[in-house]
């Protein structure tokens, strides 16, 4: 009987030593650069994101393969669409709901609300939407981005409430697995509520200080199928089901609206319900969503486009002289 708890205690003793080998090995790849900094997330034979070190943040990776467009050095996806001369600049930030990626049955398709507000609007509009992203990375795209920008546009809200996860450190993708610090994960949100609300605020005071305009659109889902998964959003301890996802969306919202209040932030509701949304879905518009959001968004901006087939409200806010900003896209209303 000793013999073989000395064995069995010998054994566990060496798969100890192994595992924490391996963990040391692991950080030491990251540390010194030597293993490759690609993001572990991959969908549908694409791997989405990678590790750009100086800036600690991930970028959308390029690859011309994957994608039916261009993505830049920065990270930042390709907006086709006639420019005017001397037209406004706008940018975009927000994660996949921005960057423009649905999914319907087996397939990807990219459709970009970005790319309509472009061709409906003829403005120079770039896509700074990265998937994953939170309004914490928001902060750090809006202060990389070239003071000449008038316009930001913002859409977050769907991953900061999201789970962290260890795993979505920079590390190899294969090996990522067996790295014992990344098996126990977190429970908590990516972005705590109280942070949220210090997110907003901070990216509307870098808009102020650079004399931006900075509209926030919502983030509408439709939680309704069941069929969904969303394991990064539902874990034991932190969210059961979708109804209590459906709350605690709704509550990040009403955090970001009354920051946008707070600060004197335009809070646009783009209106979106189920037709905007695949069945296969719940949290990134289809092409009928795309297409309403750039309506309303248009009509905000203040462009002139006729918005007649949308129905979004704008929340006015103290503090801004020009009413006119805040008119509703339908004239119906």
């Amino acid at each position: 009987m000793k013999k073989a708890l000395r064995i069995i205690g010998i054994n566990l003793a060496v798969c100890v030593v192994l595992v924490l080998a391996l963990e040391v090995g692991l950080r030491a790849g990251e540390l010194y650069g030597l293993l490759p900094k690609i993001h572990p997330d991959v969908k549908n034979g694409i791997t989405w994101l990678e590790y750009d070190s100086t800036n600690d943040i991930w970028r959308n990776r390029k690859s011309k393969s994957d994608f039916p467009f261009t993505i830049d050095a920065a990270g930042n996806r390709d907006v086709v669409a006639g420019k005017k001369d001397g037209a406004l600049r706008v940018a975009c930030v927000g994660d996949s709901g921005t960057f423009g990626v649905w999914k319907e049955g087996d397939n990807l398709r990219f459709d970009s609300f970005v790319d309509h507000l472009a061709a409906l609007t003829q403005l120079h509009v770039e896509n700074f939407g990265t998937v994953g992203h939170t309004t914490h990375e928001g902060i750090i795209r809006m202060r990389e981005m070239s003071p000449d920008v008038d316009v930001v546009i913002a859409r977050f809200g769907w991953n900061d409430h999201a789970r962290a996860s260890t795993v979505h450190r920079p590390a190899s993708a294969i090996l990522r697995h067996v790295s014992t610090a990344r098996l126990v994960e977190s429970t908590g949100p990516h972005v705590s509520e109280t942070e949220l609300r210090a997110n907003v605020l901070e990216m509307a005071r870098i808009a102020h200080d650079r004399g931006q305009r900075l509209i926030w659109a919502d983030y509408p889902v439709h939680l309704a199928n069941e069929n969904i998964s969303l394991p990064i959003h539902m874990r034991r301890g932190y969210v059961r089901d979708l109804a209590e996802l459906d709350k605690l969306h709704a509550r990040y919202q009403k955090i970001i609206e009354d920051a946008c209040r707070d600060a004197g932030i335009e809070f646009v509701r783009t209106g979106l319900d189920a037709d905007c949304f695949s069945p296969d879905d719940a949290m990134h518009p289809n092409a009928l969503g795309c297409e309403r959001i750039a309506g309303v968004l248009a009509g905000v901006i203040g462009n002139n486009v006729d918005a007649e087939s949308h129905n979004g409200e704008i929340t006015p806010l103290p503090g801004t002289n020009d009413q006119a900003l805040f008119q509703r896209s339908d004239p119906r209303r």
